[in-house]
C-alpha cells in the first residue's frame, strides 16, 4: 500500500462518505474497526457489518499486485476467524478490491487454487463512469474519488479545487487542498494543480501550516518506508515485501518511527515491523469487544 492508498483509504472511511453505499449498493453499513482479529498485527483498509451476518471488507491498490489473490483469501480467512471462528458457514463477507492506479491491471477477481464459490470483486476506478452522486456530494473527499473515475478533464479537477478553496474549516480546507494535491499524481493532473495552488499563493502554505499535520503523516510514513528500502538495499536484503508495506502504512507515524530508529540505528532485524504491528493491532483487539460484532 502507498499514501495514495492511504489517503484514498482515508477518505473512504470517513463518516460523510458515500462512496461505499454507492459502490456495494448497500445502505445500512456500519463501520467497524479494521483489525483483522486472532492477534495477526494485520488489518484491513475497510470492514463495515450490514446485516446480522453480513459484512463488506474493501482493500485498496495503487499498483497492480499479482499477489492480491492470496492476501484476499488470507483476509477472507482471518475476518471469518474474527467473526465466528470459523464455526458457522452462513456468514457473509462481501470483498472488494478497488484498484486506483491508471495502467491496466490484470488482478484477478477469484483465486485458482479454490475456485467457485470463492470470489472477490476487482474494480478499476480509471474504468468506471462518472457518478452524478459522488461528483456532487456535499463531502469533498468523495468529490476527490470521482475525479479517479474514467477520464476527467482539466475542468472537472479545478472545479473540485475551487469547492475545496471555498470551504469554511480553515483546517479542512488546508487538508482537501493537500489530498487534492497527491491524489492528483495519480491522473498526471499534479502540474496543473500544483500551478493553481502556487498562483493562489497556498502552495507553500500547504508546506508551512499546521493545519496539515494529520494529512502530511501519510507523505512522512512513505518516506520513512523508503528510507527503510534503502538501508535494507545497501545491507544486501531484499526490499519490503507487500506485506510489511502495509503493516508500516497501518501504524501511526510515531510507531512507523521507531521501527525506522529500531532497523536502522539500533540495527535490530526486519522482524520489528512485524512486532511493531502485532502489539499495535493487538491493543486495538483487545480495546475493542469482539462480541459487540457478533449477531
Amino acid at each position: 500500500m502507498s499514501h495514495y492508498d492511504a489517503i484514498f483509504k482515508h477518505l473512504m472511511n470517513d463518516s460523510r462518505s458515500v462512496f461505499v453505499p454507492m459502490l456495494t449498493k448497500m445502505r445500512r453499513l456500519r463501520s467497524l474497526p479494521t483489525h483483522a482479529g486472532w492477534y495477526t498485527g494485520r488489518a484491513v483498509d475497510y470492514f463495515a457489518k450490514v446485516g446480522e451476518k453480513q459484512f463488506v471488507h474493501i482493500e485498496v491498490q495503487t499498483r497492480v499486485d499479482r499477489t492480491m489473490k492470496w492476501r484476499m483469501a488470507n483476509y477472507f480467512s482471518l475476518l471469518h476467524h474474527r467473526l465466528h471462528q470459523w464455526s458457522a458457514d452462513d456468514f457473509d463477507v462481501h470483498q472488494y478490491l478497488i484498484y486506483i492506479g491508471s495502467e491496466e491491471s490484470p488482478m484477478k477477481s477469484d483465486h485458482p487454487k479454490f475456485g467457485d464459490p470463492y470470489s472477490f470483486k476487482v474494480l478499476n476506478l480509471h474504468k468506471m463512469k462518472m457518478s452524478a452522486k459522488l461528483a456532487n456530494s456535499p463531502f469533498f473527499g468523495d468529490r476527490i474519488i470521482a475525479l479517479l473515475l474514467s477520464e476527467q478533464p482539466d475542468q472537472n479537477w479545478k472545479s473540485v479545487l475551487d469547492v475545496i478553496c471555498n470551504m469554511h474549516n480553515e483546517a479542512e480546507k488546508m487538508e482537501g487542498l493537500f489530498y487534492l494535491l497527491q491524489i492528483s499524481q495519480l491522473r498526471d493532473k499534479s502540474d496543473m494543480i500544483q500551478q493553481a495552488l502556487s498562483d493562489m499563493g497556498l502552495y507553500e502554505a500547504l508546506a508551512e501550516t499546521p493545519l496539515t499535520a494529520r494529512a502530511t503523516a501519510f507523505a512522512i510514513i512513505g518516506d520513512h518506508i523508503q528510507m527503510i528500502e534503502e538501508y535494507l538495499a545497501e545491507k544486501g536484503q531484499p526490499i519490503l515485501s507487500a506485506d510489511e508495506r502495509e503493516m508500516l502504512l497501518n501504524l501511526p507515524l510515531e510507531n512507523v518511527r521507531e521501527v525506522f530508529k529500531a532497523i536502522t540505528w539500533r540495527r535490530e532485524p526486519r522482524s520489528a515491523i512485524a512486532a511493531e504491528s502485532f502489539a499495535f493491532h493487538s491493543q486495538a483487539h483487545n480495546d475493542q469487544d469482539d462480541d459487540d460484532f457478533k449477531p
